[in-house]
C-alpha cells in the first residue's frame, strides 16, 4: 500500500493591468518629516532625567558586579571552610577511634589484673609476694583498705 502525497501548484494571481499614477505616487513617497512639538523646556528635563537615570543604572550594575565578586569570594572561603573542618573532623575521628581502642585494650587488661588478683587472694598467694613482704606498716593499711579488713 503506498501512500501518495501530492504537492499543491503554486496559484497564480492576476495583475493590475493599470496602476493609476496617484496610487504610485503615494507608494513609493517618502513620508513626511514629524515635526517636534515638545517644547525645549521639556526636552531639556526629558535628557537630564535620561542622564540621571543612566547614571544610576551604571551605579546599580557596578553595584551589581561588586556584590556579585563578593558572592564570589564568600563562596571559595565557605569551600576551604568545609574542606579545613571535613579535615579536622577526620583527625578527631581517628582521635576517637584511638581512644575508643585504648580504653578497649585497658578494659581487657585490668579484667586480666582482677581476675589474677581474685586467684591469688583465694590462694593465700597474695599476703605471700614480695611486694607485700616490704614494710607492712604501710602496705597493710593498703592492703586493709583494699580488702576492707
Amino acid at each position: 500500500m503506498g501512500i501518495s502525497i501530492e504537492k499543491e501548484k503554486p496559484r497564480l494571481v492576476p495583475v493590475k493591468e493599470s496602476i493609476d499614477k496617484e496610487t504610485f505616487d503615494k507608494e513609493t513617497a517618502e513620508p513626511e518629516p514629524v515635526v517636534d512639538v515638545i517644547p525645549p523646556h521639556i526636552q531639556q528635563q526629558i535628557a537630564e532625567t535620561n542622564a540621571a537615570n543612566t547614571r544610576a543604572l551604571r551605579a546599580h550594575e557596578k553595584m551589581v558586579a561588586e556584590l556579585r565578586r563578593q558572592i564570589i569570594a564568600m563562596n571559595q572561603d565557605m569551600i576551604e571552610t568545609k574542606q579545613t573542618f571535613r579535615l579536622r573532623e577526620s583527625e578527631l575521628q581517628a582521635e576517637i577511634n584511638q581512644a575508643q581502642e585504648l580504653n578497649s585494650n585497658l578494659m581487657e587488661e585490668n579484667e586480666s589484673f582482677q581476675l589474677l588478683l581474685h586467684e591469688k587472694s583465694i590462694n593465700g598467694e597474695f599476703m605471700q609476694t614480695s611486694i607485700m613482704k616490704v614494710k607492712r606498716g604501710r602496705m597493710t593499711c593498703f592492703v586493709a583498705v583494699w580488702f576492707n579488713i
